[in-house]
């Protein structure tokens, strides 16, 4: 980032501040309820809740029927450990919160840096759009590390613009911290590889060779960089399997397609996706109308600085956005290099073709009034989106299922298997108790992929009771759990438990979870119920 402030002095330091403060007041309203969005939260939580007391979890024991026995790795490594030190001062939900509010602001902020850094016109409206979005400031307040890949892709690409022998250290060490960062580290060399083709395309003629030769230490260092990540890290080599399974076979191969994992792994509606980012999608749409018109006039030099950068943001958005819309959990990046795609069109524009943009504020002038009813939607939509974010701030509180847990965990021996009848039930109940075992968890893939028939009995909407008891004692599992409040309530198989007591009986209820036991397995002596 000080290469970014070296450029624009105190001003921009100023500024950035003003931005990361702004954003991080909003967002830490958007973080003041005492519940979480994902219920992956609760899984991060123990995760940190493991490291602040010294434990490191190699080996994932608490899901022995799928591929994380096998070969766990922790992709969020180093969120994890960056979170501990807060958790020490603050209990560990809280110490997430402050953390995720604070590295969603920072990425808002960096944004805005890289844009002035750029000569983007108005920077800090196109950050606006990227921050006030509810689709983008819901996924970058979430308790992953979603905020931290954003920066350290800004990283990546401020560092093109290091022209000292630093530079390629700089690019190792974001590649080193990237990989041990998120599952997204890949993109890092993605950016390196579109950076390096932009520069060769816009060399001047018969000097893309020369262009490459001087992109080439710093593409092998970004390389260098991911590869440490890799082999630097403790859950070596373990790591390249699951790096294999989650990038190749399941982000793009689209494997284990028999089941159903969670939304964010499929296209979001275009209702939300256009609403969430109109602004963005308007004036990138201007930008390009407008560079053809500039381009066909031949008042385009896609040679100089500013022409590899709207080609390089061009490459970015274009690729994260085909990306997005495969799956909408990567709207967030769809959405940076939108920005970033949309400021360096328009300093092209500014720099290279200003008599398009005289030409296009004298039409605006003489059609105020569609002009006036556009910028009044534009507006509106972009306001609208934090009343959005602001409604969607309540999720799942952060005792859901404790009592539940509790009873599971002084009724059964430790490592006892649960069957617990949702596989993102698995995350609450491992928050709680870290002494059964489940049988599904974080993804129904995970499950399919150890045992495909299985897999496909569990993931039914509504399993009959002769199925339950199958699988039940196919796995050894004693109790069964079913969330009341979940996505599957399973009102039949309630229905048929009730009838057959003989075979399942209900040992456990409150208003968010039925336990029941298997008739017939196993006794242990259990110590007095709750």
């Amino acid at each position: 980032m000080r290469l970014i402030f070296r450029a624009g002095g105190k001003s921009l330091q100023f500024s950035t501040l003003a931005v990361f403060v702004c954003f991080g007041a909003l967002y830490a309203l958007v973080q003041s309820s005492a519940s979480w969005n994902d219920p992956d939260g609760f899984y991060h939580a123990r995760m940190i809740d493991f490291l602040g007391k010294g434990e490191l979890v190699r080996h994932f024991r608490w899901l022995p029927h799928t591929v994380l026995e096998q070969h766990f790795s922790n992709q969020h490594l180093l969120y994890h450990l960056l979170v501990v030190p807060l958790s020490w001062v603050w209990p560990v939900p809280v110490a997430m919160k402050i953390f995720a509010a604070t590295t969603a602001a920072a990425a808002v902020a960096a944004l805005y840096a890289v844009l002035r850094r750029v000569g983007a016109p108005v920077p800090l409206l196109w950050a606006l759009c990227f921050g006030l979005s509810a689709l983008v400031a819901y996924r970058l307040n979430l308790p992953k590390s979603d905020a931290l890949a954003v920066l350290l892709q800004l990283g990546v690409i401020a560092a093109w613009w290091w022209t000292g022998r630093a530079r390629p250290v700089l690019l190792v060490a974001l590649g080193w911290i990237y990989g041990l960062t998120h599952g997204s580290w890949p993109m890092a060399m993605l950016i390196a590889l579109l950076a390096t083709g932009a520069r060769v395309a816009t060399a001047p003629a018969g000097q893309g060779r020369a262009a490459l030769r001087r992109e080439a230490p710093a593409l092998g260092a970004t390389a260098v960089g991911l590869a440490a990540g890799m082999v630097l890290n403790p859950y070596f080599p373990a790591n390249g399997q699951w790096a294999w399974y989650q990038i190749v076979e399941i982000a793009v191969l689209g494997g284990n397609a028999g089941v159903q994992a969670g939304a964010e792994w499929y296209p979001l509606p275009w209702s939300l996706l256009i609403s969430g980012c109109a602004p963005l999608l308007v004036a990138v749409g201007a930008g390009l109308a407008l560079t053809w018109q500039a381009h066909t006039s031949r008042r385009i030099d896609w040679c100089t600085r500013e022409g590899w950068l709207a080609l390089f943001f061009g490459l970015c958005a274009g690729l994260t956005w085909a990306m997005t819309l495969r799956s909408g959990r990567h709207v967030v990046y769809g959405s940076l290099y939108l920005a970033l795609f949309g400021g360096a069109l328009w300093r092209l524009l500014a720099v290279q073709a200003p008599v398009c943009l005289e030409q296009t504020r004298a039409w605006m002038g003489v059609h105020r009034w569609p002009t006036r009813l556009l910028a009044t939607a534009l507006a509106a939509a972009l306001l609208y989106n934090p009343v959005l974010l602001w409604q969607s701030r309540h999720g799942t509180p952060w005792n859901y299922l404790q009592r539940a847990a509790a009873y599971l965990e002084s009724h059964s021996r430790p490592g006892e298997l649960v069957y617990n009848c949702s596989f993102d039930v698995f995350p609450k109940l491992f928050y709680w108790n870290a002494h059964n075992h489940y049988l599904s968890g974080l993804d129904p893939r995970f499950f399919y992929q150890r045992h495909p028939q299985a897999a496909l009995a569990y993931e039914k909407p509504e399993p009959s009771l002769a199925q339950l008891v199958n699988l039940m004692d196919r796995f050894g599992a004693r109790y069964v759990l079913i969330e009341l409040d979940g996505p599957r309530p399973m009102k039949h198989l309630q229905s048929a438990l009730r009838a057959n007591s003989r075979q399942v009986r209900l040992v456990y209820q409150d208003s968010e979870a039925l336990i029941y036991e298997r008739a017939g397995s196993a006794q242990q002596p259990r110590p007095p119920a709750l």
